[in-house]
């Protein structure tokens, strides 16, 4: 009868001494996303080496257009790697540093234009002298306005006050 009672009393401890909870498993998942170090090594480069190959003047038409394709490429692979990561981990989207991926983001997605115009452009035979790269405008986090298609409060009124003193050294030049 000792025998037995104690036998129970082995089973149901071992049974109630499982290990972790599901919340505790949850909240561990949760606090360290699997992928945030590969998120951390996404950067798109306007400097990098093969970029200043590619805008070389001196260099053949035909070198400067696979450079451009190489560039182009690796610029897409980031942009698409941003996607899944954002995919798989919405707190990179939604969390506290989110404003600082979508911005890094969005400079791959700037960046693709302007080396895609910069490849038109050498296609086209633009002499190089005429050409000079447009330097990428990319507002800093924070910055960006609620709704694309909203013009910001900022930059409207700096806008208004551009055109008044346009408007009145315009008066000054006729007065004269």
């Amino acid at each position: 009868m000792r025998l037995v009672l104690a036998a129970v009393l082995v089973v149901m401890g071992v049974g109630c001494a499982h290990g972790l909870s599901n919340e505790a498993r949850l909240d561990a998942e949760t606090t360290a996303p699997a992928g945030s170090s590969h998120i951390d090594a996404l950067r798109c480069r306007d400097g990098s080496p093969e970029v200043q190959l590619a805008r070389d003047a001196k260099a053949p038409k035909g070198d400067r257009l696979a450079r451009y394709d190489s560039v182009l490429k690796q610029v897409k692979e980031t942009q698409e790697q941003f996607d899944e990561e954002f995919r798989r981990d919405p707190d990179l989207v939604y969390g506290a540093q989110a404003d600082g991926w979508k911005h890094r983001q969005q400079l791959c997605t700037d960046l693709m234009a302007a080396f895609e115009r910069e490849r038109k452009a050498l296609q086209g035979d633009v002499a190089p002298a005429a050409f000079e790269p447009e330097p990428v405008k990319v507002a800093a986090p924070g910055v960006e306005d609620e709704k694309p298609g909203k013009v910001s409060k900022v930059k409207a009124k700096k806008d208004k006050l551009a055109k008044a003193k346009k408007r009145s050294k315009e008066r000054l030049a006729r007065a004269d």
